[in-house]
Formats: C-alpha cells, sequence, structure tokens
C-alpha cells in the first residue's frame, strides 16, 4: 500500500495484529525480511513472525515491538545485504531493550526456502539455537581469519576487542574467556587491551572541543556538545541533576533547555530514581530533536570517575 497522512511504513509491521497473540506462548517474535516468509512461516504453523513494510527495520518500529515482547528473534536472509540488514537491527533493537538472537538459516536463502527444503520442526529447532546478538558478531568477524596463523589470531582478538568493550562486565568477561579459548592467547593479555581501549575511547569523549567548526549545519556546536555531555551524566547518577542547580549551571542552547526540563521532570515524578533512562528522554523529544542526541549518546563511553568528568566539563 502506498503511504498516506494516516498511514507510515515506517510506524507499522506486516503481521504482528496476528503474531502478537503468539507471543505469550512462544516467548518471542520472529522478523523476517518479506511478506512471503510471515506468510509461508504461518502456513507452516508458525505464527508468531513479522516483517516490516518495505524497508529496514525502524527505531520507530522497535518502540512499538517493545509493546509486545523483549525478546525477538532475527531470521533475516543469508545473503550480504541481509547479514547488514541484521546488524543494523541489532543496534535498534538493543536501543529500545530488546533481547536479540540471530537464526542461521544454514543452506537456505531464507525461511520460506528453509521451511520448502527442510521442514517446520528443523526451523522451530533453529530457532532454540538461536545466537545471541554478540555471538552472531563475534561469529561474524571470525570467517574473516584463520586462527591457526598467530598474526591473524592477534587481528581477530583485536577486531572483537571493538565489540567487547562496548558490552556489559558480565557479558564481557564470558566472551573474553570464550576468546581466549579461542586463540589462545590469555585472559589477561586480552583484559590488558579492552582496559586500553577504554581509557583511549573516555580521553575521547573527554576531548569537548573536538569538533568541525567548518559544518555547522551537520555538527553540533561546542556549547551544545558541552551542555549534553553535562546532560548525559543523570542517566549515570540521578543525583547529578541537583548539582546543576547547586553549581548554577545554566543550558544556552533549546536542545540542552529542553533535555534539563526533561530530565528534571522525570526526577520530580520519581524521587527515588537511581539514573535516568536514556529511552525515556527520547520520548520526550521532537522526531529531529531525538535523532541528533541520540547520534551523540551513541558515540558516548562513561568510564572511570564520573566526578572527575563532571569537573571538567565545568573547567570547560
Amino acid at each position: 500500500s502506498d503511504e498516506s497522512e494516516i498511514f507510515h511504513k515506517k510506524n507499522n509491521l506486516y503481521g504482528l495484529n496476528l503474531a502478537r497473540d503468539e507471543v505469550k506462548k512462544e516467548g518471542n517474535i520472529i522478523i523476517v525480511e518479506g511478506y512471503m516468509d510471515v506468510i509461508s512461516l504461518y502456513q507452516a504453523g508458525v505464527k508468531n513472525a513479522i516483517a516490516s513494510l518495505g524497508t529496514a527495520l525502524t527505531v520507530e518500529q522497535a518502540r512499538l515491538l517493545a509493546r509486545y515482547t523483549k525478546n525477538v528473534v532475527l531470521a533475516y536472509d543469508s545473503d550480504n545485504a541481509g547479514i547488514n540488514a541484521t546488524l543494523r537491527a541489532i543496534d535498534i533493537l538493543k536501543e529500545a531493550k530488546i533481547n536479540v538472537r540471530v537464526l542461521n538459516l544454514n543452506d537456505a536463502k531464507d525461511p520460506d526456502e528453509y521451511i520448502r527444503k527442510f521442514n517446520v520442526e528443523s526451523f522451530r529447532n533453529l530457532i532454540k539455537e538461536a545466537a545471541g546478538s554478540t555471538d552472531f558478531r563475534l561469529n561474524l568477524l571470525k570467517k574473516n581469519y584463520n586462527l591457526n596463523i598467530d598474526e591473524e589470531a592477534l587481528k581477530y582478538v583485536k577486531e572483537c576487542i571493538k565489540i567487547l568493550i562496548n558490552l556489559s562486565p558480565v557479558e564481557r568477561d564470558f566472551c573474553i574467556r570464550k576468546l581466549a579459548n579461542e586463540t589462545k592467547i590469555s585472559e589477561q593479555a586480552i583484559r590488558t587491551e579492552i582496559e586500553l581501549s577504554l581509557s583511549d575511547k573516555i580521553h575521547s569523549v573527554r576531548n569537548l572541543s573536538n569538533f568541525n567548526s567548518k559544518n555547522k549545519e551537520t555538527d553540533l556546536t561546542q556549547t551544545m556538545r558541552l551542555e549534553l555531555y553535562l546532560l548525559y551524566i543523570p542517566t549515570i547518577d540521578a543525583g547529578y541533576i541537583g548539582r546543576f542547580d547547586d553549581d548554577e549551571i545554566v543550558f544556552n542552547t533549546y536542545l540542552g533547555k529542553k533535555i534539563y526540563r526533561i530530565e528534571k521532570e522525570l526526577i520530580e515524578n520519581n524521587l527515588n530514581i537511581k539514573h535516568l533512562e536514556a529511552e525515556d528522554i527520547y520520548k520526550l523529544l521532537d522526531p529531529n530533536e531525538e535523532e541528533v542526541y541520540r547520534k551523540f549518546i551513541n558515540k558516548i563511553f562513561m568510564g572511570g570517575d564520573i566526578e572527575e568528568f563532571y569537573k571538567e566539563c565545568l573547567n570547560k
């Protein structure tokens, strides 16, 4: 169907009206690439599959899914385009606080072909064996290296570390042990490399003057960058909202003022909150504002001493 004033593809999902009734029984929703995959799976008895409406998965669709489930299995096509779509979808779904697993279709191009080539029970077994999103990324990387060659094993580990530094401490620890076992590189050596990478990332975040003033239409102004750094801190420790008042911090940019007002209202509505959720802030921003703030937040890694970071921001 063509889009209209009341119908926007980015806000809807094909088959969701049927799949949502199966969520409680199955515990998840399967996202496939095409309409025929949904139809084929439904005819075979797999009724919890949906597809985006002719577009890549959008932030709006992820939010819609989050209303019905916190568990999603991605079953996109197994070609390069499908793999790239899977990687994009993982980031969008995780941003919506959805747990993501990825189906390995083995000897089939898509779910429709798999069902016809094998059988529905085999497909259900694939769902049970679906890899976590981090495992999927690491396995994808592994295909590019021969781990029996020391030089390639080292390159593989360095690429994996770029993924590991963005994980929670528990998930990171699990992956480190797995990576050490695969490459025969000691856990301690991998942990040291991760610490060095984290230090570099913290340093880059603290370089507050690093912005491209030549392209003012696409880059945040230096003032706005500084304000957004400060406003990111309450997503780690909500107590800093009070510190802003105590230190008489004034937010001058439009976006800075708006986010500060939103954060204050969120805390006033829940005085016991320990930290704010970025997702709650996104919901109260206009689409363009959200896009700017989301892109900015996704580049931030907060580590080390929060108080030291706060004071450094003030000194700027």
